[in-house]
């Protein structure tokens, strides 16, 4: 069973939901995880974290890497 990867660390939820469905737009099931906790600013505490299967890593940071170099 894979497990999940962080693969990009966000500064902001609305950054982590659009690479997310980003992602999802080429069949990359991922996951968001916002270390939020104790009312924590999201830097100060970890951030938001991008994460896909193991399996997805490779496929996914081509994608996230592609996007940044077209804006």
């Amino acid at each position: 069973m894979s497990e999940s990867v962080s693969i990009k660390s966000c500064a902001t939820q609305e950054e982590a939901e659009f690479l997310k469905s980003l992602l999802e737009t080429y069949g990359i099931n991922a996951l968001i995880n916002a270390d939020d906790y104790a009312g924590l600013p999201l830097m100060t505490s970890g951030g938001v974290q991008l994460q896909v299967l193991e399996e997805d890593v490779e496929k996914a940071t081509k994608i996230l890497k592609d996007a940044e170099d077209t804006d």
